[in-house]
């Protein structure tokens, strides 16, 4: 009696019994199933599941049915010597290929995947999409096969040379795979075919601010902003974020270089998107660069470095009233020298550069 709760456990009894005396009994299995289902419980419904597959072994779309079934609920390890044995029945078949591929990239078995994405390829060369690429490079990519993933990524591209989505998956696993010349080379080809290529720029840019190219990596940056205006604040907090740590190792060095790669990062975000931290950080990068320029003026008597000294304290004195309240105590004291500072660098100036 369906309406009432012990029919699921007397459906149980009887079926169980059933089945000890004969494994391949297809309607206690079906039925078992039925109850497991009705009572939710997923572990039981899938041995049942199974149980009522092998009653039926020469049922192709019963097995066919299990695979879908326990792919869709979370299960597509289990299914994977299921849909094997169809292969193996159905020698060179491209749909049982294909599903063989796909379950096992649903049970992120990437070992498997990419040699069985090969096999149904070749049995079916129309199935070389592009959308075939972009899964073979991403389970090369899952399996940590860098190297691989960015050739199966230059094959794709060269059999469609107007994807910028192929060149920029080469590019990153270029990256990952240490050929930084490489993937700078396939991202500037990925933006010469859509210069709005989502994403593309931005590993541009982290990749030329990894080599040092302060300059190209901003115009990058400044590149993906113009492309998407929206972009705007995640990209100037990416520059900020570069531009703190080139700061943090100018404060470690001393070095002027580091300095001023640090200022043209924190500019850069600051024209973006301004910010209280890219204002102070610019700030006292400036004064940095000021102080010990200005302290060997009475030295050098150069004009090129006297005008650098003005031009670093005009930072200083327009971002930090900004920046103040990220360090108020640093500002006060910056800002207190800068009277000071600037009637004397404005002297040298008159008395250099004339």
């Amino acid at each position: 009696d369906s309406s009432t709760k012990p029919w699921k456990d007397s459906v149980l009894a009887v079926t169980t019994a059933t089945i000890a005396l004969d494994k391949t009994s297809k309607i206690a299995h079906q039925l078992q199933y039925d109850v497991y289902k009705a009572k939710n419980d997923t572990t039981n419904q899938m041995t049942a599941l199974l149980g009522l597959m092998n009653s039926d072994p020469t049922n192709t779309t019963l097995r066919e049915s299990v695979i879908s079934e326990l792919v869709n609920t979370g299960r597509a390890a289990s299914a994977v010597p299921v849909v094997k044995q169809l292969v193996t029945e159905n020698p060179g078949d491209p749909q049982y290929l294909r599903t063989y591929w796909l379950v096992l990239r649903a049970a992120q078995n990437w070992k498997e995947a990419i040699p069985a994405g090969m096999a149904y390829a070749a049995a079916d060369p129309t199935a070389a999409d592009s959308n075939f690429y972009f899964r073979m490079v991403s389970d090369l990519a899952a399996d940590s096969s860098y190297a691989k993933a960015a050739e199966m990524a230059s094959t794709g591209a060269a059999k469609f040379p107007k994807s910028s989505s192929l060149l920029l998956m080469k590019a990153q696993n270029e990256r990952r795979a240490g050929q930084i010349p490489a993937a700078i080379a396939s991202l500037e080809n990925a933006l010469r075919l859509d210069p709005k290529a989502p994403g593309a720029n931005m590993l541009r840019a982290q990749l030329l601010s990894d080599q040092g190219k302060v300059d190209e990596a901003v115009a990058s940056v400044k590149a993906d902003v113009a492309a998407d205006a929206t972009n705007k604040e995640r990209d100037a907090q990416f520059l900020l974020s570069l531009g703190n740590t080139s700061y943090r190792a100018a404060v470690a060095s001393k070095k002027p270089d580091d300095y001023k790669k640090a200022l043209a990062l924190l500019q850069a975000s600051e024209s973006i998107n301004p910010s209280p931290q890219s204002k102070f950080l610019a700030a006292v990068s400036a004064y940095q660069l000021f102080a010990p320029i200005a302290q060997e003026l009475a030295k050098t008597k150069s004009c090129t470095d006297a005008r650098a000294a003005s031009g670093y304290l005009d930072v200083v004195s327009t971002m930090m009233p900004g920046g103040g309240s990220v360090d108020a105590a640093t500002a006060q004291q910056i800002l207190g020298a800068v009277p000071q500072s600037k009637a004397y660098v404005d002297a040298q100036v008159k008395r250099l550069c004339k």
